[in-house]
């Protein structure tokens, strides 16, 4: 089920990467976690992951340094977006571009995301 934020209008996601947010200590993020490790050579956008640290804290994977400031700025401020959406938060929290997808997709909904079939 292709789950939405609310409504208003976001800051789309940089061309050809794909952002995944997730929380410390949530299990969906773990088996979210487990399904990027087993597929990371299929898929074939820059994949880059946030995790929220339980104290407010935020840790980045490689790909994030590796970004020009404007596109780390562009993360940043997805990120920010989301936090402070009213209509709550889900972990993990997957966005492309102009998508955006709440919880751990089953098969289907991760192959048709992430373009691949796994």
């Amino acid at each position: 089920m292709d789950q939405k934020l609310s409504k208003d209008k976001r800051t789309e996601l940089i061309d050809k990467t794909i952002l995944v947010v997730s929380r410390e200590g949530c299990p969906y993020c773990d088996q979210m976690d487990e399904l990027l490790k087993e597929n990371k050579d299929k898929i074939k956008h820059k994949l880059v992951t946030v995790n929220m640290k339980q104290d407010g804290s935020r840790t980045y994977n490689h790909n994030y340094s590796e970004l020009n400031l404007d596109d780390r700025r562009n993360i940043d401020t997805i990120v920010e977006e989301m936090l402070a959406d009213k209509s709550g938060v889900a972990f993990p929290t997957l966005f492309k571009k102009s998508e955006i997808y709440l919880g751990r997709p089953e098969k289907e909904d991760f192959n048709k995301f992430f373009e691949i079939n796994i």
